[in-house]
């Protein structure tokens, strides 16, 4: 369903001002006046925005997002899928296994592992019971798991310290489901390794204390 979106500006004079705007990474629009029809491609929900500056004639200001959330039809019948994980399946990383927290007992890793959905999903449904990681004996991690509703990101930081040298797997069950109660078709797994210190692309733990008072 087409809306209608009026991008409006102001300097300190109140001169007539001018707009211009672009969609970043879908198509490269430019639109004047300030008011645009926005129609979203077909079969798509998710997020997208509009990046868009105004000019009096003489200087230009900086560039200003609108967020725009597209909901699913209601026909929707298919699942979510995974786009892409960080770290990517297979790999070995190199990422530093940084511990915030007062020990590693107490702390989680950061950075976490990603995965990005190709579409909204149900926060609730994204959880320890349907992100679950695990080690080349079968034993589950303890884990924090959140859902960034901005991105459709999940972001998942482990509770135990990894094991250098190990591999590990997560796996998002069909328990994920989108905002019309869609799951995912399968279980999406995937696989990376951390690497050792002193292996090639290796590198030291380092260890971020906490301070109270």
């Amino acid at each position: 369903m087409p809306i209608t979106i009026t991008l409006s500006g102001s300097d300190a004079v109140n001169s007539p001002l001018t707009s211009a705007g672009r969609r970043p990474g879908l198509r490269h629009d430019q639109w004047q006046p300030a008011n645009l029809q926005y129609t979203p491609d077909a079969n798509v929900s998710g997020l997208d925005h509009i990046r868009f500056t105004v000019g009096n004639g003489t200087s230009t200001s900086a560039a200003a997002d609108v967020g725009i959330r597209i909901l699913p039809s209601s026909s929707d019948v298919s699942g979510p899928t995974i786009q892409w994980v960080a770290p990517e399946a297979g790999v070995t990383s190199t990422w530093p296994c940084w511990w915030r927290g007062p020990t590693p007992r107490a702390a989680t890793t950061i950075p976490p592992v990603h995965a990005q959905f190709s579409e909204a999903v149900d926060a609730a449904t994204v959880n320890a019971q349907t992100v679950i990681v695990t080690d080349a004996t079968g034993k589950v991690f303890k884990t924090d798991v959140r859902y960034d509703g901005a991105s459709d990101q999940m972001q998942l930081m482990l509770r135990e310290e990894p094991v250098v040298g190990r591999t590990y797997a997560v796996t998002i069950t069909g328990g994920v489901k989108d905002l019309r109660g869609n799951p995912m078709a399968a279980d999406y797994t995937w696989n990376f390794r951390i690497a050792g210190v002193g292996e090639a692309g290796g590198q030291p733990k380092v260890f971020l204390p906490m301070v109270g008072r």
